[in-house]
């Protein structure tokens, strides 16, 4: 294998596949308002949302703040290089890539998050429901994702959130930027491999900032659904970037419709197959609101997922 391959391979090493969609399968949680539900039921589409407008928009601006800094700062980069004039080609590729991404690609960078669901749960996750679920007055959307179709070249990750402190995140960083140094090392430096090594690190950097929060929220057992716009070269999907009115201003959306999923990318999924449970949240889980529940996703046309709304029993009531 030669070096530039190598240097691709050593930064994506951690990762262990077994632990991943489409390896690993599991029942997912989406905590949402009723409102958002409704619309997910009436339109047949899930709604990503971009990273810089969610709860923890922190997690990412901390991942590429520090990966940016981490490369700057790291003398065995440099001494890589072999040269100052070397070292200056490799820094400008990367400050455009970062520009770029900052410019063009964290504008449309969608997320939908979910939380690790057992099968048998029909209460859903008390913390959940406060953080996510309108304070118990939402609902928990479960659905399979072994109804989600794989398809290796989509420009969806389906991944669980790593947990870890400030100080073991800037770890990962670094080590990751020795791998970095040493295949630079050994690779022949010509423009081509400088900018596309400097590519590759702004690729990684992405993809572990998406997907890494501080280990103070690891009882959400998170998982994130993300939409990376680089990875959609033929913009498949371009149709599908929206937007969300609210009493706060607007709000940038990937609104994906799941009956018009091209086949490229794995094609239809029917949304009640999709949808594994209906958990209402528990302060609002009377009897009347899950009939009420019940006559709304009978009357927006998916009488199949009666059966499948349940109310949580958590004896949960929010003052206000």
């Amino acid at each position: 294998m030669v070096p530039i391959q190598e240097a691709y391979k050593n930064l994506w090493a951690d990762l262990d596949e077994n632990e991943l969609f489409p390896s690993k399968r599991p029942f997912l949680a989406h905590y949402t308002s009723i409102s958002t539900f409704e619309n997910i039921i009436r339109n047949d589409e899930l709604w990503f949302s971009n990273p810089l407008e969610m709860n923890d928009w922190e997690e990412l601006i901390f991942g590429m703040r520090e990966g940016a800094r981490c490369f700057r700062e790291h003398e065995g980069i440099r001494e890589a290089c072999g040269s100052e004039e070397t070292y200056s080609k490799l820094t400008n590729y990367f400050e455009l890539y970062l520009l770029k991404f900052g410019e063009k690609h964290a504008f449309n960078t969608y997320v939908m998050c979910f939380s690790n669901h057992d099968s048998t749960d029909e209460d859903g996750v008390l913390s959940m429901w406060r953080g996510y679920g309108q304070n118990g007055n939402g609902i928990s959307l479960v659905i399979d994702t072994k109804v989600i179709n794989y398809y290796e070249e989509s420009p969806f990750i389906i991944a669980p959130v790593v947990y870890a402190s400030v100080e073991k995140r800037i770890d990962w960083i670094n080590t990751k930027l020795d791998e970095f140094s040493r295949s630079l090392k050994v690779a022949e430096k010509n423009d081509q491999n400088l900018s596309t090594l400097a590519y590759y690190w702004i690729q990684r950097l992405t993809v572990f900032s998406l997907f890494t929060k501080h280990d103070g929220f690891k009882e959400e057992s998170e998982w994130r659904v993300v939409y990376l716009s680089d990875r959609d070269e033929t913009e498949l999907l371009k149709s599908m970037l929206s937007y969300h009115a609210t009493d706060d201003g607007l709000q940038p959306k990937l609104k994906l419709k799941l009956n018009d999923i091209p086949e490229l990318l794995g094609g239809k999924v029917e949304l009640e197959k999709l949808i594994h449970k209906i958990i209402l949240g528990p302060t609002t889980s009377s009897a009347i609101a899950a009939l009420t529940l019940k006559r709304m996703v009978e009357q927006l046309g998916k009488p199949s997922l009666v059966d499948k709304i349940v109310p949580s029993s958590i004896p949960f009531r929010h003052k206000k």
